[in-house]
C-alpha cells in the first residue's frame, strides 16, 4: 500500500510485482534503485501512465490491480449485497460513494443518473438508508459545529471580515442576527460557543440553489453546489460529507413527476430565476440508499472503483489475511 511504512518490505513487494509483470527477467538480488527505476519507467510506459521512474499512488494502484485483488473486491461486494434487503423498493435513489455517481431506479429501469461529489477522506460521506421527503430552493446553510470549530472559528479570530467574505451571519439562541464585530471572538472556543453560523441563501451558498432533505443523524444532504466546476474532476471525494448532485434539476423534476400541474418544469425554473425560496413536499417519499461498493455490475461487465476510504483494505486484512501472501 502507498504511502508505505516499511521501505524494505515495500520494495521487496514492488520488485516481486514487476517480476510477475515480466518487467524483470529475474528478481534483483538486492534493492538496486537504478534497476528499480528502469523497471518502473518500463512498467509506466506499458501501462500508459505518466513516466516518472518514481513510485507514486497511480503506479501502485495499477500494480495492485491483479486478478486476485479483483477477486477479493468482488467477494467483499457480494457479501455487502447479501446484507441489502431481499427486495428493493420499486423506486429508489442509489448513491455508490466510490463510483461518484447517483442513479434513480424506477421499476427496474434507470430513470436518471448524475455525477456526484462525496465526502473527502477526512470528512467521509456516511452509508445510510432514509427517505427523501422534500426539497428546498435557495436554502440557508446552518454550518455544523464540526466545521465551525475546525475551520471557521480560527479564521474568524484572525479576521472577522471572513464572515462577510463567505456570506455568513451569526445567530443567537433567539434566532436573532448579531453584529459579528460586537462579539469577543478571542474568548470563544469549542467549550463556549453560544451561537450558530449560517450562510445566507444565494448562488454562492455552499448548498447551491437547491437542497434535498432526508432524516439522518449525520446532518448530511443531497444538494447543488456553488463550486460546480468540481464535477469535471475524475476523483470527486471533495466535500465535508454531503453529496453534491450535478443534475439536481433532473432529480427534483423526477420527485414531482406525478404532479406536473402544480410543479411543472417551468415552475421550478422560474423560482430559480427569481431566487425564490420554496419548500416542495407532498410527493411520495423516495427511499435513498447511500452505499460503499468498490465494484458493481454494469452492462454485463464488472466495473471497479478506487477504495477511496480504505474500507475494502480493512475488510481484506480481516477476512483474507492468511491468503494475502
Amino acid at each position: 500500500y502507498y504511502p508505505y511504512k516499511d521501505s524494505i518490505q515495500f520494495f521487496d513487494q514492488l520488485t516481486q510485482r514487476l517480476f510477475e509483470e515480466k518487467i524483470f527477467d529475474s528478481l534483483p538480488p538486492a534493492v538496486d534503485t537504478a534497476v528499480i527505476r528502469k523497471g518502473i519507467l518500463k512498467y509506466q510506459a506499458i501501462r500508459k501512465l505518466k513516466t516518472t521512474g518514481r513510485i507514486n499512488e497511480a503506479t501502485v494502484r495499477n500494480l495492485n490491480d491483479t486478478n486476485w485483488e479483483r477477486y477479493k473486491r468482488i467477494a467483499l461486494s457480494l457479501d455487502k449485497y447479501r446484507l441489502m434487503p431481499d427486495t428493493m423498493p420499486t423506486t429508489y435513489v442509489w448513491v455508490n460513494i466510490p463510483s461518484f455517481y447517483l442513479k434513480v431506479v424506477d421499476s427496474d429501469t434507470v430513470a436518471m443518473d448524475s455525477k456526484v461529489i462525496v465526502g473527502a477522506t477526512a470528512t467521509r460521506t456516511p452509508e445510510l438508508h432514509s427517505d427523501i421527503s422534500n426539497f428546498i430552493t435557495y436554502p440557508q446553510w446552518t454550518v455544523p459545529y464540526s466545521i465551525v470549530f475546525k475551520e471557521m472559528l480560527p479564521a474568524i479570530q484572525k479576521d472577522v471580515a471572513y464572515l462577510d467574505k463567505q456570506n455568513l451571519m451569526v445567530v443567537d439562541k433567539n434566532d436573532s442576527v448579531l453584529d459579528p464585530y460586537t462579539i469577543k471572538w478571542e474568548k470563544l472556543s469549542k467549550k463556549r460557543f453560544p451561537y450558530q453560523i449560517r450562510q445566507r441563501e444565494g448562488d454562492d451558498n455552499s448548498l447551491g440553489v437547491l437542497k434535498f432533505n432526508f432524516r439522518n443523524k449525520y446532518a448530511v444532504y443531497l444538494h447543488d453546489t456553488n463550486a460546480r466546476w468540481m464535477f469535471s474532476k475524475t476523483g470527486r471525494a471533495l466535500s465535508h460529507g454531503c453529496v453534491r448532485v450535478q443534475d439536481w434539476r433532473d432529480l427534483a423534476h423526477f420527485l414531482v413527476r406525478n404532479d406536473t400541474i402544480k410543479y411543472s418544469t417551468d415552475t421550478l425554473a422560474s423560482w430559480i430565476v427569481r431566487q425564490e425560496k420554496h419548500v416542495v413536499s407532498g410527493f411520495k417519499k423516495v427511499p435513498l440508499f447511500i452505499r460503499y461498493f468498490t465494484c458493481e455490475g454494469s452492462d454485463g461487465r464488472v466495473k471497479f472503483y478506487d477504495d477511496i476510504y480504505g474500507e475494502d483494505k480493512i475488510l481484506t486484512e480481516r477476512y483474507f489475511s492468511k491468503y494475502i501472501n
